[in-house]
């Protein structure tokens, strides 16, 4: 979105959460640009138990002081979360980053964006606004891009994921 930067106000309240935003978008860009080489260098398990053992230590130092109790009440679903859902998942989608392209994995990096903003739409019924269809169709013609870059065929032509389909 394109604003005038005289109106920019920082908000102290929301500073450090944006600070944070941006840094977490940071590190998950360098995240996914560095996968695929760890990937090749070590196997996926062994870098997914590295990256979430750094997580674990941040989130364990920034949540402790805060509410102690409350974490220790709530330590199965914190576990099951943790490992389940956030740690399987995370060791499949380093699985699947030794198996394809570098490419192929920043079109699908994009696409959890858009995915997740439209997962909220269906599934929770958010409200679909203007700056949310121009930042899908910005997300969607950079795919198309970096896809047509690659390849020209229909898929990409149509849609900009060709790559996932034609691999």
């Amino acid at each position: 979105m394109v604003s005038d930067p005289a109106q920019i106000k920082i908000n102290p309240q929301q500073f450090y959460g944006s600070l944070f935003a941006l840094l977490g978008g940071f590190f998950y860009s360098a995240m996914a640009i560095s996968s695929k080489s760890l990937t090749q260098k070590t196997t996926p398990l062994y870098a997914a138990f590295w990256q979430y053992f750094i997580i674990i230590i941040l989130s364990f130092v920034f949540s402790l002081p805060n509410r102690p109790a409350l974490i220790f009440n709530n330590i199965v679903p914190l576990l099951y979360l943790g490992w389940a859902a956030g740690g399987l998942a995370f060791l499949l989608y380093m699985k699947g980053i030794a198996k394809v392209k570098g490419q192929i994995i920043q079109v699908i990096t994009m696409l959890e964006i858009v995915i997740g903003s439209l997962s909220g739409i269906i599934l929770l019924g958010e409200k679909l606004n203007l700056p949310t269809i121009i930042g899908g169709i910005f997300i969607l013609f950079g795919i198309f891009i970096v896809s047509a870059k690659r390849e020209n065929n229909f898929f990409v032509i149509l849609i900009g994921i060709g790559p996932m389909f034609t691999g």
